[in-house]
């Protein structure tokens, strides 16, 4: 619901949703199976159920001809529940209420040069396979619950808790008559963020894991300009620094400290660069991107171990920076053959042939493709 005054726009809203899945793995094939183990064995199965009840309102409000402000806040209730699990058994429902406030200010100072500031605080569950990875259960997974003192467990008390994001963002935006650029500058600063611990699990999937407080800040540019009618020029750029200020895991045993390390999968520079050429129906453009380095684990390449650096044989825990260039082509044949539009599109991903890894978790890996073309249609019936 939206109401609307001269100076005053308000809006009210509610949400509820109920999702159910059903979850299972089965042996499709394999030699020398146990006799209760057969071909389409389920190995696991089980039932997941996900409820979602919110309620939220926003204020807007105008002074004078060039500011405004705004205030919002979201109620969201929401429960997790996992239940007809066969084989082990296990039951639980792990519920959640988050209150969700944010305040902005936009400050218009002339018809080109925008500004703003905002304040918001946002918390987020962890997804239902932090509780438990129940895919796993044949491989000795247990729940991540606390342990009572009779050894079973307290479906009350779950490990991995919700993280909560205070989060200032202040920019500006300036629109000049071929060319628009923009600056944003943030900082936030999460407890419990849900981060990689550099470990995957068997299906090949990151673990996860809190970090008791952590920190991303940094700025990013973006720009449009237009040389010519036909010839539009596109780029941004992302300077950050991702660390944690709090973090403590306890693999070995003994308590190891990351604080200050950069968390795993968080480039520092990220960059992409971007020209399109239009006339008529053909279309031509060549983008640029650029990612910085990133680490795979959140020691940050053994940072307060390097001696750990100089084995003989030494795999850095870190994915190189890289550059990477795309290219396509396209022409829009408009009617013809029966058709309303037909579209041809040649894609060149890669253009280079550069050998690089995308990202990593741990000592993994994951290498992008080589040079590859995509020849496709798009054809409006």
């Amino acid at each position: 619901m939206k109401i609307s005054t001269r100076k005053t726009d308000t809006e009210f809203g509610l949400e509820a949703r109920y999702h159910q899945s059903i979850h299972w793995g089965k042996i499709r094939w394999a030699e020398n199976l146990p006799p209760e183990v057969f071909p389409e064995f389920r190995f696991y199965d089980y039932k997941g159920a996900k409820r979602i009840l919110s309620a939220y309102g926003s204020h807007n409000q105008r002074f004078a001809d060039r500011w405004n402000t705004m205030v919002s806040l979201q109620l969201t209730h929401k429960r997790y529940r996992l239940f007809d699990e066969a084989f082990v058994g296990n039951d639980f429902t792990v519920p959640f209420t988050f209150v969700n406030p944010k305040i902005g200010i936009n400050y218009n100072a002339t018809d080109r040069l925008n500004t703003y500031a905002s304040l918001s605080r946002t918390s987020r569950e962890p997804r239902l396979v932090n509780f438990y990875d129940a895919a796993s259960s044949s491989y000795g997974v247990l729940p991540e619950f606390e342990t009572r003192a009779n050894g079973s467990l307290d479906f009350d008390s779950p490990l991995a808790k919700p993280e909560r994001l205070n989060n200032l963002e202040v920019g500006a935006t300036y629109s000049g008559t071929r060319w628009r650029g923009s600056v944003n500058l943030f900082w936030m600063d999460f407890q419990d963020e849900i981060v990689k611990n550099g470990q995957l699990d068997q299906f090949g999937q990151p673990v996860t894991g809190n970090a008791e407080s952590t920190l991303h800040k940094g700025i990013e540019l973006s720009g449009v300009v237009r040389p010519h009618s036909d010839l539009t020029l596109q780029a941004n750029l992302s300077l950050s620094r991702n660390t944690f200020e709090s973090y403590t895991v306890f693999d070995t045993g003994a308590p190891v400290s990351y604080d200050g390390n950069r968390i795993a999968g968080f480039p520092d520079v990220l960059a992409n660069f971007r020209a399109t050429f239009d006339r008529q129906a053909f279309r031509a453009s060549a983008s640029v991107r650029y990612v910085g380095t990133q680490y795979t684990d959140n020691s940050e390449d053994n940072r307060q171990n390097p001696q750990l650096r100089q084995a003989a044989v030494y795999n850095p825990l870190k994915v190189n920076p890289y550059t990477v260039v795309n290219v396509g082509l396209s022409y829009d044949l408009g009617p013809v053959l029966g058709v309303k539009r037909l579209e041809l599109r040649l894609d060149i991903k890669n253009v280079l042939d550069r050998l690089y890894e995308t990202h990593g978790e741990g000592a993994s890996f994951f290498p992008a493709a080589t040079r590859n073309v995509f020849v496709w249609t798009k054809i409006d019936l």
